[in-house]
């Protein structure tokens, strides 16, 4: 096992799937359905390749496949996978496919084929026999290959269930040999021979191939003219990015795994065996069995690398001819610019008989799905073709340039234009906008030069012509566009449940085979609107929980991640929840913060990740990261954890202070193998959130749950009672154990030196804390003032009320905006009655009265700590009790021993590793070197001290 700058990995897998793909994806939920252990790979942040979506200003947009087919009755590839995996997913029928405008004519392929075929002659009038001959034709082919016992490509069916075709359909299953090596083309000729017809499906033809009417075989183009009429065309509710959530739900539920941000640079060969992969940052996995869902130019050559391909191997492969590639405009406009009449998809013809050029899909899923958008908008996707700019690839200098940015306002204008004629407005209904180039296809994808798909399904490259699921290495398989059943969503589902079965049957399991279901797990559903976004206050449902997840924009350049000192995914565990998805969107952010829990009820997010939250651009709170943190890891329980532990090396390592980051710090070593000897002054683990942090801030449920599963792990021993420079030394540390990391925290409050403040009652804020936390109460009377603006002060003041004072007031050098507790914290206080006297301080206590002097400033210019008061200026309080909240420091007999061992003051470390400054194997981490922090830096630094420990060690 290896922890590395995002995830936690295994030093192997039983089968390893590079990228997430829907091909990909769905390998690996199958495959870990039967138990297996797998890891995807993705260099992108989500998955589903060009099934994926956009988001931006609350609108939802499709970023490839928009209209999904096979969700119908009958071999259904997708309905098939679902039942296996048992998830449920929900999808829009739509009740017509395309509305094509060419002229001023238009045809629409409505559900009810008599109803399109009526539209379709009239569009064509003198033609209404030939269609009719044509559709004929084409239902035959169709109907012999709904023939098929099971969806999945033929090169990959069982032996069995292929024999049982041919006996039991001996005419159809010749027929179809003809069907695979003969055009659509040729059907046509036999029935029509117009260019605006033959234009009007090559169209058709090239959503779904990319191809010409002469280049796709009969095989693959009859579905196309059909299915639309009998399976139909659906829509996943909540945008196209949910297919891949559920099944990346389907595949962590059995502890599939998919780590993201991450390139597998190469796969790794040894005399034509595959072995494992190797990533981008050096680090070697093995695996007995890869996939992968690579197209065929970046499989051999790349990830194959050329020493292991034969020349004509390689020239074979590099030989296909790509689809051809678009551009992508995103947009969310006012619904008012669009007639009531407008279609989920509509198409703007230039011209029938020119295919390549002057032709605009434009996708509108919000017509039938207004959930993906805010109320009273559209949603809406245009893809078009490149033009005849040279748009730049993603190597390319000039790609993000000035020049590139220029070029794609220049193209937007463009189209623009040309959606003006069917849409007079729209550009001044414009809310948001993006263009995606090629460019942008292919860095996010990885698809050569920005292709819509992988290698045409033509003529000659087609079917068993391609790349099969079974490669000439031995081990290495192949999903997706690439391989025989090629482009399409549901083709690459096909090719995932056949390579599936291949290495199912290499290891003499069970094959997913043709049965009947229970229960069917695709809904047929309608659209429906958001519901209201529950108040800040309310206590989540789980539909309230989901629909504030929607609100999470998956941000590419996340700030909100790099905002918090853990690192958490925040996008992708929020994006989990969305489709319910808790146990692992736990498991995912507890690789990086295993006290999530507790951090979503204590973390100062309002500082942290939502400070940075890309909703605050355009609405008036962020999303709600640290509730649905804290929601989701409740709902998750126990199940939120995993247990898998290396193999145990006997190599100790020894933690001092069991606070969040000594136990973060324990909890990964563990993790990775190490036996782990804890040493904790007090008699129970946790230091602050257990110590200090009051019931109604951090509920025992919680903490006693989190803190239960962070040491759930054999390999931990916790010895009580142990101090640091009292019964332990670091000398014994450094002779005894292999590593040590230091982690005692700081349990004493700094002293205020004031004249007269021996003569009042003075109150230690986390002697108070303390006291409350474990008794429920503390006594105390009159009138409290309290000295400081942090958190700690906060709760101070919370506790005095609770506890009976008379009134209570706080005091702090910083000015309202700089006051160091949270702004929820300061709400809270106010609605309770505390006044809070800021850019005050405290100058003498004489009897029962506090004299306090103006401070003019807090911070010099370099921002360091440095106040500056106005001496002319002075007010008085009385008093009858002072609780001093102004900091932590280190215990005193602690601060004697640390600084003969290491100098005065806190710890130095290297911040990149932990390693205290001059020492070789003696880390920190926590209070004990930043001072008084949060729970999430200290866990941060437990976490990061492991990565270097176990570096070190293994060296």
């Amino acid at each position: 096992m290896k922890i590395i700058n995002n995830g936690i990995i295994k030093d192997s897998y039983d089968v390893v799937v590079v990228g997430a793909g829907i091909g990909g994806i769905t390998a690996g939920a199958l495959l870990a359905n039967k138990g297996l252990d797998v890891l995807v790979v993705e260099q992108h942040y989500i998955p589903g390749g060009v099934c994926s979506s956009v988001k931006r200003k609350g609108f939802a947009m499709d970023a490839g496949a928009a209209m999904l087919f096979g969700w119908g009755e009958g071999p259904s590839p997708h309905r098939f996978v679902m039942n296996e995996i048992e998830e449920e997913i929900d999808m829009i029928p739509h009740d017509c496919y395309y509305r094509m405008h060419f002229g001023d004519t238009s045809v629409t392929f409505w559900k009810d084929f008599n109803r399109f075929f009526k539209e379709l002659c009239a569009a064509f009038p003198g033609k209404e026999e030939q269609l009719k001959g044509f559709y004929d034709h084409t239902r035959k082919i169709y109907d012999d290959l709904m023939k098929s016992p099971m969806p999945m490509s033929p090169d990959t069916m069982p032996l069995k269930l292929a024999l049982k075709m041919f006996f039991r359909h001996p005419m159809i299953t010749m027929r179809l040999r003809k069907y695979m090596n003969s055009s659509l083309k040729e059907i046509l000729d036999l029935y029509v021979k117009d260019p605006e017809i033959e234009g009007l499906f090559d169209l058709l033809i090239a959503t779904c191939y990319c191809t010409t009417i002469e280049e796709t075989p009969q095989l693959l183009a009859a579905p196309i003219v059909w299915e639309t009429f009998y399976g139909g065309a659906c829509y996943p509710a909540g945008s196209p990015q949910m297919f891949p959530n559920i099944l990346e739900k389907g595949m962590e539920k059995n502890g599939g795994q998919i780590l993201y941000r991450h390139m597998v640079e190469e796969i790794l060969l040894d005399n034509g065996k595959v072995y494992g992969v190797q990533l981008d940052d050096g680090t070697k996995i093995s695996a007995n069995f890869v996939i992968s869902d690579a197209t065929i130019w970046n499989l051999y050559g790349k990830l194959i690398k050329p020493k292991h391909i034969t020349p004509e191997r390689l020239k074979w492969a590099q030989s296909f001819v790509p689809t051809y590639s678009c551009v992508v405009l995103l947009m969310g406009v006012d619904a008012e610019v669009l007639p009531e009449d407008t279609n989920a998809i509509e198409v703007l013809i230039g011209d029938l008989t020119e295919l390549s050029k002057n032709n605009y899909f434009l996708y509108l899923p919000s017509i039938d799905d207004p959930s993906i958008c805010p109320e009273g908008t559209h949603s809406i996707s245009v893809l078009c073709s490149t033009g005849d700019y040279d748009w730049p690839r993603p190597d390319d200098p000039r790609y993000q340039s000035e020049e590139y940015i220029k070029m794609k306002e220049k193209f937007a204008d463009e189209v623009l234009d040309v959606i003006e004629t069917k849409f007079p407005g729209i550009k001044d209904h414009i809310i948001t906008l993006d263009v995606a180039t090629p460019g942008t296809t292919e860095r996010f994808t990885q698809r050569n030069f920005g292709n819509i798909g992988g290698p045409k399904q033509m003529l000659g490259q087609h079917i068993l012509n391609r790349l099969g699921a079974r490669t000439e290495f031995k081990n290495l398989y192949c999903v997706g566009d690439s391989t025989t059943m090629g482009e399409g969503v549901v083709s690459v589902t096909s090719s995932a449940i056949g390579a599936v079965n291949m290495i199912l049957k290499d290891l003499k399991m069970k094959q997913y085979l043709p049965r009947k279901y229970s229960k069917e797990y695709i809904n047929h559903v309608k659209g429906k609107t958001k519901i209201q976004m529950p108040l800040i206050k309310e206590n989540f449902t789980e539909a309230t929980a989901k629909r504030a997840s929607i609100e999470c924009q998956w941000c590419e350049d996340a700030k909100c991640m790099k905002k918090c000192p853990a690192g958490i995914d925040v996008l992708n565990f929020i994006r989990r929840i969305e489709v319910g998805n808790y146990e692992g969107a736990v498991r995912h952010m507890r690789e990086m913060n295993p006290l999530a829990e507790i951090c979503g009820q204590v973390c100062p997010a309002e500082n942290l990740c939502e400070s940075e939250c890309y909703h605050l651009d355009y609405a008036d709170e962020p999303t709600r990261i640290k509730k649905l943190q804290a929601w989701v890891c409740k709902q998750a329980d126990t199940k939120g954890w995993d247990l898998y532990v290396s193999k145990n090396n006997g190599i100790k390592i020894a933690i001092i202070g069991a606070g969040p980051a000594g136990l973060s710090c324990a909890h990964f070593l563990a993790r990775l193998g190490y036996n782990i000897d804890i040493f904790e002054k007090e008699n129970k683990i946790g230091g602050v959130p257990t110590l200090y942090i009051p019931s109604f801030r951090l509920t025992d449920e919680v903490l006693n749950r989190e803190l239960k599963g962070i040491i759930s792990y054999p390999n931990i021993d916790i010895k009580f009672g142990k101090e640091l420079g009292k019964n332990i030394m670091i000398s014994d540390l450094s002779k005894d154990y292999s590593a040590a990391f230091l982690a005692p925290g700081l349990h004493s409050g700094r002293k205020l030196q004031l004249p007269g403040i021996e003569n009042v009652n003075v109150v230690d804020a986390l002697s108070l804390l303390k006291e409350y936390k474990q008794n429920g109460k503390y006594v105390i009377t009159g009138k409290v003032l309290i000295i400081g603006g942090g958190s700690v002060a906060a709760d101070a003041a919370n506790i005095a009320l609770k506890c009976g004072a008379e009134n209570v007031t706080m005091v702090c050098l910083e000015s309202d905006n700089e006051m160091p507790c949270l702004k929820s914290e300061k709400e809270e206080l106010k609605e309770f009655g505390v006044q809070i006297l800021n850019s005050w301080g405290p100058k003498e206590i004489y009897g029962n009265k506090l004299v306090l002097v103006y401070c003019k400033s807090v911070f010099d210019r370099e921002g360091k700590f440095c106040p500056e008061f106005d001496d002319s200026k002075t007010t008085e309080i009385e008093i009858d009790t002072i609780i001093i909240a102004i900091g932590q420091e280190i215990e005193s007999p602690l601060g004697v021993y640390l600084e003969k061992e290491f100098g005065k003051g806190l710890i130095k470390v290297n911040e990149k590793t932990q390693l205290i400054e001059g020492r070789l194997n003696i880390y920190a981490g926590g209070d004990i070197v930043h001072g008084a922090g949060t729970v999430v830096t200290s866990v941060a630094d437990g976490r990061r001290a492991a990565i270097t420990i176990d570096e070190q060690l293994k060296k």
